[in-house]
């Protein structure tokens, strides 16, 4: 994982959830807070130059997640916490009927 002015580039081969977040907790000093025993999941992905928002929508696209900013004493904010709450659960296509009941 690279950050360079605010972008965010990673090149992940089978690198499980937990550690990815956790380095990117070690580069931005966000903490990271997971509230399922389920978060280990491994990723495999590519992205350059990324902004945080954009790198954690597609990183963490099958979760459920809140993402908090902190105000500095410059009147700046920054990325706080993340907190990963659970898996996203498996989404039915609202076009498809439901089999009618006769």
């Amino acid at each position: 994982m690279e950050i360079n002015q605010g972008m965010i580039s990673l090149k992940a081969d089978d690198i499980d959830l937990k550690e990815i977040l956790q380095a990117l907790s070690d580069e931005t000093g966000m903490e990271v807070h997971f509230n399922s025993p389920e978060t280990s999941e491994l990723i495999t992905c590519r992205m350059h130059n990324e902004s945080l928002t954009t790198f954690l929508s597609k990183l963490l696209r099958n979760w459920n997640y809140t993402l908090m900013y902190r105000e500095d004493r410059n009147n700046s904010s920054g990325p706080a916490f993340l907190w990963v709450v659970g898996k996203v659960p498996e989404r039915v296509d609202p076009t498809e009927s439901e089999p009618s009941e006769e």
